[in-house]
């Protein structure tokens, strides 16, 4: 049998992942809105296997960090198959690295009104922060400092404000497409299901500006 990922937080990641976590197909659209293309793309990726819908037997999600809209289609697919008696698993992108086995770094990703998410980890603690745009040249050159690996979840997700405070990062987007058995295993071995998390409440993320 067949689980189903899909990744919205930014870019589209959608695949299909075999009994032994291996890609069975797989395909990464950029600079394309989801609403736009997730169902045809789902549909078209089980076309191109020679797959029916009745081959998939659980769905994994990516809960973000995210911006609302974006999230909210990958959580609606989901609860189409919940409906059907299929299992939904998901996960936190800034946990990837761990699970790839970094023991510390910082995972960021742009946020919303000018701020900015961080994920601060090492062997003894961890940390999630915001961060407005003045305040990122004073953590950085810290953070440079002490040599502390950069890792984003995929380019689109930092802007050039970010970029220039950074010397050199990873994608964690790769960790998934190069080794998806690590993410299948943690997943489904622990039973893995995280709530989506949004940078701010629906009803922000829906208030008119004034």
């Amino acid at each position: 049998m067949i689980k189903l990922f899909i990744d919205t937080s930014y870019d589209v990641f959608i695949g299909l992942l075999g009994t032994n976590g291996t890609w069975e197909g797989k395909t990464i659209l950029k600079g394309f809105k989801a609403s736009q293309i997730l169902q045809k793309e789902i549909y078209n990726l089980l076309i191109q296997k020679n797959l029916s819908v009745s081959s998939i037997d659980g769905i994994i999600t990516s809960s973000g960090p995210g911006f609302y809209t974006g999230m909210r289609l990958s959580e609606g697919v989901a609860d189409v198959f919940k409906l059907k008696g299929l299992e939904h698993y998901s996960y936190y992108n800034f946990m990837l690295p761990k699970w790839y086995g970094h023991e510390a770094g910082l995972w960021m990703t742009k946020a919303y009104r000018g701020e900015y998410f961080f994920y601060l980890w090492n062997q003894d603690k961890e940390e999630k922060f915001l961060l407005q745009e003045s305040e990122l040249a004073a953590h950085f050159e810290k953070w440079n400092k002490l040599g502390v690996p950069f890792f984003v979840h995929q380019e689109s997700a930092i802007d050039e404000k970010l970029k220039k405070h950074l010397t050199s990062y990873q994608e964690t987007v790769t960790f998934i497409e190069t080794a998806p058995q690590k993410l299948f295993h943690h997943v489904i071995g622990s039973q893995s299901y995280e709530p989506s998390y949004y940078f701010r409440a629906p009803e922000d993320e829906f208030r008119p500006s004034l």
